[in-house]
């Protein structure tokens, strides 16, 4: 009958088909091995990309922290120098207004002395000018 395939040939058949499917399966498996492979590769690539972008993230935050707050900074220190040399000002003013007191009050001391003086040689020159002769 040549319909149908004798039982010899059928298995001569399915040895090459079961080969088939093995060398197939074994294609796939090394496939899916490879794939996974690559997977984790490119999963560990984007991790140690995703930790260089948030670490150039952070830096540049920092320094436009420090680009930022070093005007302010700078500012913040001249005003405290301002304030130290205006208090060494008024310190210096308010020593020499004292001084200037003490010299006024001298000056008027020794201008109540010659008044005094002059009074003195006024009346003494009136007196001498003006004396009786008896």
């Amino acid at each position: 009958m040549p319909g149908r395939p004798a039982a010899s040939d059928k298995d001569g058949a399915a040895v090459p088909a079961l080969q088939a499917k093995e060398q197939l399966e074994k294609l796939k498996k090394k496939r899916d091995q490879e794939i996974n492979a690559v997977s984790v590769k490119s999963k560990t690539a984007l991790d140690d990309l995703r930790h260089r972008i948030a670490k150039t993230v952070e830096e540049e935050r920092r320094s436009g922290e420090k680009h930022r707050t070093g005007p302010i900074t700078g500012l913040v220190q001249a005003r405290e120098r301002e304030r130290e040399i205006l208090t060494k000002v008024a310190d210096v003013i308010t020593a020499a207004h004292a001084e200037m007191q003490k010299v006024e009050e001298i000056m008027k001391a020794g201008y109540a002395g010659r008044e005094t003086e002059l009074e003195t040689l006024r009346r003494d020159s009136y007196l001498f000018t003006h004396r009786r002769e008896d």
